[in-house]
């Protein structure tokens, strides 16, 4: 299986990391998955502290205050990204420019580095947004989504009701 992450933030690298180990945890072959990411690092928000917003498998260090400075958090990140050897899939300054789909199966993500001003391609089985809340949502059109009672972006989520 194929799969494009979209982000960098803590939710895309969490997800990179799950898909690249769920063969060792499930029965399940080798997921081959890439992760794409428009800015030059990885980032994402600090939203609590970092009680609440930690990774089970990777903590700040002890020494690190409640809440981590945008630096410090950034640095968190490229720490868990090392130590859990993510780098390799990843691609930093690179946009997903379109996602269609490919015949009956999967995907095709057009992405640019942003060196270069060709589009390449990555076919894919399944794709992970992993943008954000501070992206501005792009909603598609979707052959069928009128008979859906309500369509939203998951950042306009704000209560059960």
């Amino acid at each position: 299986m194929r799969v494009a992450v979209i982000g960098a933030g803590p939710s895309g690298l969490v997800t990179l990391k799950y898909l690249l180990t769920a063969c060792d945890f499930l029965d399940t072959g080798p997921v081959e998955a890439v992760l794409f990411e428009s800015e030059s690092s990885v980032g994402g928000d600090l939203v609590s502290s970092k009680q609440l917003t930690t990774f089970s498998d990777f903590r700040p260090h002890d020494s690190d205050p409640d809440f981590l400075s945008t630096d410090r958090y950034v640095e968190h990140l490229n720490e868990y990204c090392t130590h859990f050897g993510l780098w390799e899939h990843i691609k930093l300054s690179t946009s997903v420019v379109s996602i269609r789909r490919n015949g009956n199966r999967g995907h095709i993500i057009g992405y640019r580095h942003q060196d270069c001003p060709d589009t390449a391609e990555y076919e894919c089985d399944a794709v992970a947004i992993c943008s954000g809340l501070h992206v501005t949502p792009n909603i598609p059109e979707v052959k069928g989504m009128d008979r859906v009672p309500t369509v939203f972006d998951s950042s306009e989520f704000k209560k059960r009701s």
